[in-house]
């Protein structure tokens, strides 16, 4: 399980124009970006399409690539699953998105708390992995 840690990165092999790009991305619109993510797969299950236009609606600092770089973070942090599948707008196939147990965990830690936390942060205080 990975960690989600809300800094920002790129490959290894990609150009210099991607690494200043990720640099560029503030760590509170990662953790935001996260954070939608989460409540919207609270309510059900969501493509990542669907993820993001309703993000567009609330803040449009992210873009549709950013976006699904965070699904993926959760993904493989463990607190997303695929649950089936979607169909995009131009009716592709694609996933469906919903929480798994230690995402509910996670959600509702997050969401109770008083203070604000990251998602790395919730996943380190409410262990175990």
């Amino acid at each position: 399980m990975n960690i989600p840690t809300a800094n920002p990165i790129a490959r290894t092999t990609d150009p210099a124009t991607s690494w200043k790009a990720a640099t560029s991305v503030k760590k509170k619109t990662i953790n935001q970006a996260m954070e939608i993510i989460l409540f919207l797969l609270h309510k059900q299950p969501f493509t990542d399409e669907e993820i993001y236009d309703y993000k567009f609606l609330v803040e449009n600092s992210i873009s549709p690539s950013g976006m699904r770089t965070r699904r993926n973070e959760l993904l493989q942090a463990g607190l997303i699953v695929s649950c089936g599948e979607g169909k995009t707008k131009s009716g592709r196939s694609c996933h469906k998105w919903q929480l798994t147990i230690r995402g509910e965990e996670v959600y509702e830690y997050i969401n109770n708390r008083t203070e604000k936390t990251t998602i790395g942060e919730a996943l380190y205080e409410t262990g175990p992995f």
